[in-house]
C-alpha cells in the first residue's frame, strides 16, 4: 500500500510539473503574440488610410503607391537612445516625427512594418517616373522655404516635409525647410549607410551615404510589400 502511495504521489508530482511548464509556455507564446500584433489598416479609399501603432496609440496616415504601402508621415515613436526631436523641441514631433540614427532606425518600425532597403526606395521612385522626377511627386506642397521648390505636386500622397536632419558631428540640426532625409536599411560599411533625400531645388530622389550616427527620418514600409 505504501509503495502504491509513493508511486501515485510521484506521478501526480510529474503531472503538476508538466502542466505548469505547459502553462508557462502558453503564456510566453501569448505574450509574444501580443507583442508582435500588427495593427490593421483602416482604408478610407483605394489608396489612403490609417493605422494605430499599438505601442503608443499614435495614429499614422498610410498610402498605397503602386505595389507598396508606405507611412504617409514620419515615424514618431520615442525610444530611449539615438532619437531626437528637431532642435530638441518636442513640439515639432506631432508634425515632423523623430530623427533617428541608423542602428535605431533599423528596428524602430512597428510589427508588420520595416525600414525600407534601397531596392525598395528604387521601386517607389521607378513607379513615380524615375529618380530624376519622383521627388516632385513625393514632396508636400507646403512647408518648404523657397520658391525653387519646383514642380511640387505630392501626387503620390507620400507627403514628405522638409524636416531637416541632425548631423553626426556636434549634434547640429540643419536644413529645416530645405530638405528631407530618410534612412535606407542598406549599410555601406561599419560607419556609413545609404540615405535618400528630397531637396527644395530638385525633383530627384537623391541617393546619399552618411554616417550611421546622423539623425534622419524614418518612413516605414509594410512587410507584405517586400520585394
Amino acid at each position: 500500500m505504501k509503495h502504491v502511495i509513493i508511486v501515485f504521489a510521484s506521478v501526480l508530482f510529474l503531472w503538476i510539473a508538466l502542466y505548469s511548464c505547459d502553462l508557462r509556455a502558453q503564456e510566453r507564446i501569448s505574450q509574444k503574440s501580443n507583442k508582435e500584433q500588427v495593427a490593421p489598416i483602416a482604408w478610407l479609399n483605394e489608396t489612403q488610410g490609417y493605422l494605430v501603432d499599438i505601442r503608443d496609440s499614435k495614429r499614422y496616415k498610410v498610402v498605397k503607391i503602386g505595389t507598396q504601402t508606405w507611412f504617409a508621415e514620419n515615424l514618431a515613436y520615442k525610444v530611449d537612445r539615438s532619437c531626437w526631436a528637431y532642435n530638441n523641441d518636442e513640439s515639432t514631433v506631432d508634425s515632423f516625427g523623430y530623427l533617428y540614427n541608423w542602428e535605431t532606425a533599423k528596428n524602430v518600425c512597428p510589427a508588420g512594418w520595416h525600414l525600407p532597403d534601397d531596392t525598395e526606395w528604387v521601386i517607389l521612385a521607378d513607379y513615380l517616373g524615375g529618380e530624376k522626377i519622383a521627388g516632385s511627386k513625393m514632396k508636400s506642397t507646403a512647408g518648404w522655404k523657397y520658391k525653387e521648390n519646383i514642380n511640387t505636386t505630392n501626387s503620390s500622397g507620400f507627403n514628405a516635409l522638409p524636416t531637416g536632419r541632425r548631423d553626426n558631428k556636434g549634434g547640429i540640426f540643419s536644413h529645416y525647410g530645405e530638405s528631407a532625409s530618410f534612412w535606407s536599411a542598406k549599410p555601406i560599411d561599419s560607419f556609413n549607410a545609404v540615405s535618400r533625400g528630397l531637396h527644395y531645388n530638385s525633383e530627384d530622389v537623391h541617393y546619399g551615404t552618411n554616417s550611421r550616427t546622423s539623425g534622419f527620418c524614418v518612413r516605414c514600409l509594410k512587410d507584405t510589400d517586400k520585394h
